[in-house]
C-alpha cells in the first residue's frame, strides 16, 4: 500500500536535513541523492509514520547540527538514515563518509513524538514496540563514529528480526553497535577495515553467512599501525542477565597481522587484533548465556589463536566474570582441531573438567582462557530469594558448596557487590548429579533453607550430548536423623522442558519409513514425520531421564516444522505409567490419559536446523490440575490440520512440569478390575 512517492530527487547543501516523512502513511522515498547536508538526513520522524519505503537512496557526507540550533531532536548526532519507528522498509541504500554514522533505529520508547504525543488515537502507540520491517542490501563506509547504530532505546523485538546482505566497512569506531536488543539476526553480507566489526552488548544476537575482514592489507600498508586493537566481533557483557552469542557459517580474515607497510617497515599487530573477543568482564556483571559457534572458516594466513580472545579483566578481582564458556561445535575454531569449548581458566570452572580423564584442556598462549575438547559444559546461576534492597538478612550466605558425591567447590558471596548480586552465585558444570549446600560465616551449615529459597537458572542448553540439566542440580536440605526410618524425599523440581535428547524413545503404531523418533526430542528443528492418521495414529513412547526418575507433566509444547501448515498436528493425546517398557513387555498394558485436545499451531514456520532455543513458533496446551506421577509417556497426534495431507510433521515436542520422586505420591490407579493387582501393592494381591 504505497501513495505518494518522493523520487530521483537532488539534495545538496541543506542546513536541515534532507527527505522527512512527518505523520504521513504509505510513502515511498526511492533513488534520491543528498550531499553535504546538516542534521539527519533522511528520516521518519514522530514514530507514528507507517507503511515507508526508503529504497535506493545515496547519502554522503551528512553533519551534524549544533545543538543550539536543533529543534529538539538528536540531529547534534545526526545520522544519513534516521527511524524513530522500527517498521519501515529500508533496502538498497548507502551511507557514505557521515561526520557520525549512517543508520540509526532510536525507536521511541514510550510515545511517539511532536504533536502525536497528545492525540488520542496514539495514546497507547509505542513506537518501540511496532514490529520491523526490512534492512536488506545496504552499505554504509567511511563514517567518523559508527556505520549502524541499534541503540538508544535498543529494540526488544519478540520474534527473530534480520538484517540481511550489509555491508559495513571502514568506519571509525564500530561497524555495528547493538544494545538493548533482542532477537537480532545478522544475516549475510561484509564487515570490513572497522576498529570493532559488530560490538554486542547482552543481548542474544546470531551471526551467520558473512564475512569478517578484521584489517586487510591494504589499510595495513596505509597505516601500519591501524591494526592494533582491532576486532572482529566484541562481546561486551553488562549488567544483569546476558545472553551469548551464536556465529555460523562465518569466515574471518585480516588477522595476520605481521607484514610490511609501503616503506618496508616490518610492524607485528599479530598480538593486537582479535577475531571474537568477550570484554569487560567485571565485577557489576554477570554472564551466564551459553554461547556457541559452528562452520567457522578462516582466510589464509589467520591464526586460530588470534580468532577467539577472552578479555583478562576477570583475573585482577576475585568476584569478576569467570563463567564465559564458548561452544565450537564441529572445532573449526578450537586450539585442537575438535569440538570443544573455550572457558575461563579458573579453578571455579577447571575444577570440575580436571576431574573428567576424557578431557584435553589446551591454555590459550594469549589471554584468560582455555580449549577443552570432549567436554560438554552449561553456565548455571543459583540465587538465594528473600533479600530486599540494603537488607543483610539470612539470604546473605557466605558460602555456597556444590558437591557430585567424589569432591566439593566452594563460591564464596560477592562481598563487594551491589546487593542484587550478593545473594547470587555462578559456576560451569559439567554433566552430572550435584547438590548444594550453605553456610555462615563461621562455617556453620544453614539446615533452614529450601527449595523455595533459592531459584537455580542455566545458561542455553549446549549442543553436545551429554550436559547438565534441570534436576541434576538441587538444595541438599535434609540433615540424616539419628535412625531415620525412611530415606527423605527430593521436593519437586519444575523444568520447563523435561525432555532432552538423552531419553529413551522409540515410535509406535507407524510406517517403517517414519524418521528416527529422537528427532521429534533433539533440541533442534528437524521435520520428524509421522504417517498420517488415516493409515495409523502416530505414536511415540518416551521416558524422561534425570536425577529424578519420575515426573509430573503439566504441559506440552509442539514447535512448528519448515513444511507447509497442512501437516501440523490440531491435537494431542499424552499418556502416562509408571512401569516402563523394560518392566512390562505389553506395550497397551498400564496405561492413563494424563491430556488430551486440540492444540492450535501458528502459521509462521521454523526454520529447519535450527536450534529450539532460537525458534520462535509454536503452540501450547496446559494442564496444571495434573498431579499423577509417571515414569513413561506416550505420545499421539490424532488429527492433522488437512485432510489430505499423507504426513504429520512437527519440528520439536517439549514436556513442562516437574521432576520428582518415584514415591512423591501414589501412582493413579490402573483401569483393570477391582481384585487385580495393583501396580505397586502394600500387601499380597486376593485372586481373582
Amino acid at each position: 500500500r504505497l501513495g505518494s512517492v518522493v523520487s530521483k530527487n537532488l539534495i545538496r547543501g541543506s542546513n536541515q536535513r534532507c527527505i522527512v516523512v512527518h505523520g504521513t502513511d504509505a510513502v515511498l522515498v526511492e533513488d534520491n541523492v543528498a550531499y553535504d547536508t546538516i542534521g539527519h538526513c533522511y528520516i521518519n520522524e514522530n514514530g507514528v509514520e507507517e507503511d515507508i519505503v526508503f529504497r535506493r537512496n545515496f547519502g554522503a557526507l551528512t553533519l551534524i547540527q549544533p545543538k543550539e540550533r536543533g529543534i529538539g531532536e538528536s540531529d547534534d548526532r545526526a545520522y544519513t538514515f534516521w527511524f524513530s519507528n522500527p517498521n519501515v522498509r529500508v533496502e538498497g541504500n548507502v551511507a557514505a563518509g557521515a561526520r557520525l554514522g549512517g543508520f540509526w533505529y532510536e525507536t521511541f520508547e514510550h510515545h511517539p513524538h511532536g504533536p502525536y504525543e497528545h492525540w488520542p488515537e496514539y495514546s497507547d502507540f509505542i513506537p518501540k514496540k511496532r514490529p520491523f520491517g526490512t534492512f536488506i542490501d545496504n552499505v554504509v563506509h567511511s563514517c567518523g563514529e559508527r556505520g549502524i547504530r541499534m541503540y538508544s532505546p535498543g529494540y526488544h523485538s519478540p520474534h527473530p528480526f534480520a538484517f540481511i546482505n550489509t555491508r559495513s566497512y571502514k568506519n571509525y569506531d564500530h561497524g555495528i553497535f547493538i544494545h538493548g536488543v533482542q532477537n537480532m539476526i545478522l544475516d549475510g553480507g561484509v564487515f570490513a577495515d572497522n576498529r570493532i566489526g559488530i560490538r554486542n552488548f547482552n543481548g542474544r544476537t546470531i551471526v551467520r553467512n558473512l564475512e569478517i575482514l578484521v584489517t586487510s592489507d591494504r589499510v595495513r600498508r596505509r597505516d601500519p599501525e591501524g591494526c592494533h586493537g582491532t576486532t572482529g566481533i566484541q562481546q561486551r557483557i553488562n549488567p544483569g542477565w546476558n545472553d551469548g552469542v551464536v556465529l555460523e557459517n562465518v569466515t574471518f580474515g585480516g588477522l595476520n597481522g605481521r607484514g610490511y607497510d609501503a616503506h618496508d617497515v616490518y610492524h607485528d599487530c599479530d598480538n593486537e587484533q582479535r577475531g571474537f573477543q568477550f570484554y569487560h568482564l567485571l565485577q557489576e556483571k554477570m554472564f551466564v548465556g551459553n554461547s556457541h559457534l559452528s562452520g567457522i572458516q578462516l582466510r589464509e594466513g589467520t591464526n586460530r589463536k588470534d580468532l577467539v580472545r577472552i578479555d583478562c579483566a576477570w583475573s585482577e578481582h576475585p568476584f569478576n566474570i569467570k563463567n564465559i564458556v564458548l561452544e565450537d561445535r564441529d572445532g573449526t575454531v578450537g586450539l585442537t582441531g575438535n569440538p570443544g569449548f573455550y572457558v575461563s581458566n579458573d579453578p571455579t570452572a577447571l575444577g570440575w573438567i580436571d576431574d573428567d580423564e576424557n578431557n584435553v584442556c589446551a591454555v590459550h598462549p594469549e589471554g584468560c582462557a582455555v580449549y577443552c575438547e570432549n567436554a560438554c559444559l552449561r553456565n548455571v546461576q543459583v540465587r538465594t530469594e528473600g533479600c530486599e534492597a540494603g537488607e543483610s538478612g539470612s539470604c546473605y550466605y557466605h558460602t555456597m558448596v556444590v558437591d557430585n558425591g567424589v569432591k566439593t567447590v566452594s563460591y564464596e558471596r560477592h562481598q563487594e557487590q551491589s546487593d542484587e548480586r550478593k545473594h547470587q552465585y555462578e559456576t560451569v558444570l559439567p554433566f552430572g548429579s550435584y547438590e548444594i549446600t550453605f553456610y555462615d560465616q563461621d562455617g556453620n551449615l544453614d539446615e533452614s533453607i529450601t527449595t523455595s529459597d533459592i531459584t537455580i537458572k542455566f545458561g542455553d542448553r549446549p549442543h553436545c550430548a551429554n550436559h547438565i540439566d534441570v534436576g541434576d542440580i538441587g538444595l541438599k536440605t535434609d540433615a540424616p536423623t539419628q535412625n531415620p526410618t525412611t530415606p527423605p524425599l527430593p521436593e519437586p523440581l519444575y523444568s520447563d522442558n523435561l525432555l532432552s535428547p538423552q531419553d529413551p524413545i522409540v515410535k509406535l503404531g507407524s510406517r517403517d519409513w517414519t524418521k528416527d523418533p529422537t528427532l521429534a526430542t533433539d533440541a533442534i528443528i528437524d521435520n520428524y514425520k509421522l504417517y498420517g492418521p488415516d493409515k495409523h495414529i502416530p505414536a511415540f513412547v518416551v521416558t524422561p531421564r534425570s536425577r529424578h526418575t519420575c515426573s509430573i507433566v503439566q504441559g506440552v509444547r509442539v514447535y512448528t516444522s519448515s513444511e507447509s501448515k497442512g501437516k501440523d498436528p490440531t491435537s494431542y493425546r499424552i499418556e502416562g505409567r509408571y512401569l516402563t517398557s523394560e518392566d512390562n513387555d505389553d506395550d497397551d498394558d498400564g496405561w492413563a490419559v494424563v491430556s488430551e485436545g486440540p492444540i492450535v499451531l501458528p502459521s509462521g514456520r521454523n526454520a529447519d536446523g535450527d536450534a529450539v532455543a532460537d525458534a520462535t513458533y509454536y503452540g501450547t496446551a496446559s494442564f496444571p490440575s495434573h498431579v499423577n506421577v509417571y515414569r513413561e509417556y506416550r505420545v499421539t497426534f490424532p488429527t492433522v490440520s488437512s485432510s489430505s495431507a499423507v504426513w504429520l510433521v512437527t519440528g520439536e515436542v517439549q514436556f513442562t512440569g516437574f521432576f520428582v520422586s518415584c514415591d512423591y505420591v501414589m501412582p493413579p490407579p490402573t483401569s483393570t478390575p477391582t481384585g487385580s493387582p495393583t501396580m505397586i501393592p502394600t500387601t499380597n494381591p486376593t485372586a481373582t
